[in-house]
């Protein structure tokens, strides 16, 4: 009846809404890494951080998807600029790193060690 299709409908648009937000935060990514290729590490990690902020969107917290992008976020504010503002970013990538692959994730130690380097 009309609530099936109705039900139907919904999950036809957040199906619509989730491979939009993907294509889209892909497209960022390749944008970063051309950015990343002039040497422009705050420019990529703007972009990321975009790409990052559409992927919340559609993801759980938890998602391997959204940990890693935000461990990519991480390291391109270290690149550009190893300050309190890229320590957070690496230390919120650590923690989301844990929560989806483990805390025994080499990553994960990389990223501690990387945001240690901006507080010291």
């Amino acid at each position: 009846g009309w609530r099936r299709r109705g039900r139907r409908r919904r999950r036809a648009r957040a199906r619509r809404a989730w491979r939009a937000a993907v294509a889209a935060a892909a497209q960022l990514d390749a944008l970063a890494f051309e950015a990343c290729a002039r040497d422009d590490f705050g420019g990529a990690a703007r972009l990321v951080a975009r790409a990052v902020a559409l992927l919340r969107r559609v993801f759980p917290p938890e998602s391997s998807q959204l940990a890693h992008e935000l461990a990519k976020l991480g390291r391109l504010s270290f690149n550009a600029s190893p300050d309190a503002e890229a320590a957070r970013r690496l230390r919120e990538a650590a923690a989301a790193l844990c929560v989806c692959c483990g805390a025994d994730e080499p990553e994960v130690a990389e990223l501690r060690r990387l945001a240690a380097m901006c507080t010291s």
